[in-house]
């Protein structure tokens, strides 16, 4: 909904893939290796005994020993369940009292690469405590999400992948008390797109990059909660009205959205409580959309035009915005037609966000931009808007709740 014609933006998620690639070495000296971990002969060091008990899995390859100590290396293996060793790693101490031995025990101790019992790291999903991020994607080549809001903690746990052009999901947190809808919103232009989904996370594939043949959006896969296109989230508190809001704790983060796209949230503001049928894709007359943007891609903008400030020293654009409360600066964009199109544009780009909605929706309010106390909050939206390529583009973490 940035561009004129781009009005109907609903959110949806992926799964990352990560694949897993251990790689060991062990050099020995002198002495020939044996596979079988037969017994060395050279007090500098040569071949021992093989570790005990190797790798889960399997028994341990070769150990090096010397009169001062040794290490013992198990073998790659893979364990029951699907967890797979990284090579190399396990095996027991060699054969005297000060060797050192590196363990490798289900997976556990290589920061998130392999799950527990019965989880493969063939998807990189999972991981080991306090590794895996909130949402279930994992893999310790992303890490953990760094963007993370303790009032808003959702999770769910369906998985799947989306690939008609407006295909959609309804996930329930694991706690059962919310939901929210996933949706593929290819709008603009389909040629193929997918997007997977684990939990509350979910990614945009588009391998044959297809690519807008105008200004506006090839879609916006999204995440949303409230009622829309015949879809009501359950637990939303939507609509709620704007006079009555006292916050909306939020997280949403990204790991980017490729070459000319950008992650962002959108809200819809309707002049009555009454929840949008399924015929309804936008917001009637005495509404308003506010959008914030995390990013702003090369030769895209929002709808409307930079806000002017008027002043003693004459007008001026409204560049350096700051919000009370949320980091940053911002810049303002209007679209003063009925209903209006109120956008913030963060001033340097954002891989993630975790703050109160509602900071914006006052800072909207107490600035006139559009948006009135009367109003209701209808719904909210949070996804990828994709302008050309945007393949591996993926929110990794979104949560939002009304109060």
């Amino acid at each position: 909904m940035s561009v004129p014609g781009c009005r109907v933006c609903v959110a949806f998620v992926a799964v990352l893939a990560c694949a897993v690639s251990a790689c060991s070495s062990t050099t020995v000296n002198s002495a020939a290796a044996d596979p079988s971990g037969g017994a060395g002969t050279s007090s500098t060091g040569g071949i021992g005994p093989a570790g005990a008990t190797g790798s889960v899995g399997g028994a341990g390859g070769f150990t090096k020993v010397s009169s001062s100590g040794g290490v013992g290396f198990g073998g790659a293996s893979t364990a029951a369940g699907g967890n797979v060793e990284a090579a190399g790693m396990g095996g027991t101490a060699g054969a005297t009292s000060s060797n050192v031995s590196i363990a490798g025990v289900s997976g556990a101790d290589m920061k998130g690469m392999a799950g527990s019992a019965g989880v493969s790291v063939r998807t990189g999903i999972a991981g080991s405590a306090g590794m895996s991020v909130r949402t279930g994607i994992a893999g310790s080549d992303i890490g953990p999400d760094p963007y993370t809001n303790p009032n808003c903690t959702d999770m769910a746990a369906e998985t799947g992948t989306l690939t008609s052009r407006f295909g959609g999901a309804m996930l329930t947190t694991s706690d059962g008390t919310r939901q929210y809808y996933l949706s593929t919103n290819w709008w603009g232009k389909f040629g193929g797109q997918v997007v997977e989904f684990r939990g509350l996370s979910f990614i945009a594939r588009n391998p044959d990059a297809v690519a807008s043949m105008d200004d506006n959006p090839i879609g916006f896969p999204q995440l949303y909660m409230g009622s829309y296109a015949g879809k009501d989230t359950a637990g939303s508190n939507l609509p709620k009205q704007v006079s009555t809001l006292t916050s909306v704790p939020t997280v949403l983060s990204t790991l980017g959205t490729g070459n000319d796209g950008s992650v962002l949230f959108d809200l819809w503001f309707t002049p009555t409580s009454a929840k949008l049928n399924a015929t309804e894709g936008a917001v009637a007359a005495g509404g308003a959309y506010l959008q914030i943007w995390l990013s702003e891609p090369a030769l895209r903008s929002p709808r409307g035009t930079v806000r002017t400030i008027q002043s003693v020293t004459g007008p001026s654009q409204d560049t350096n915005h700051a919000v009370s409360g949320v980091d940053g600066t911002w810049t303002i964009w209007l679209d003063a037609t009925n209903p209006p199109t109120i956008t913030y544009v963060a001033n340097s780009p954002m891989n993630g966000i975790s703050t109160d909605l509602n900071a914006f929706v006052l800072d909207a309010l107490n600035n006139h931009y559009g948006i009135t106390s009367s109003m209701y909050l209808s719904i909210i939206f949070a996804g990828l808007e994709i302008w050309s390529g945007g393949d591996g583009s993926m929110v990794r973490n979104f949560c939002a709740k009304v109060n």
